[in-house]
């Protein structure tokens, strides 16, 4: 179950940077809302990686 929603978060991270990263490159729509979807996405990431993490003293 926790490997499905990790999958999930790393699919939902990459998509948000995709589609931030296009909209940005090609001058689409409001920038400040295209850089923020990048800096979720980066988030989102981080965060999968963090929990994916082994616990410490386990």
């Amino acid at each position: 179950m926790i490997a499905t929603l990790l999958s999930l978060g790393v699919l939902a991270g990459l998509v948000l940077i995709g589609v931030g990263a296009r909209a940005l490159w090609r001058g689409q729509g409001d920038r400040l809302k295209a850089g923020l979807m990048v800096g979720a996405g980066v988030v989102v990431l981080v965060n999968v990686w963090l929990y994916a993490l082994p616990v410490p003293g386990r």
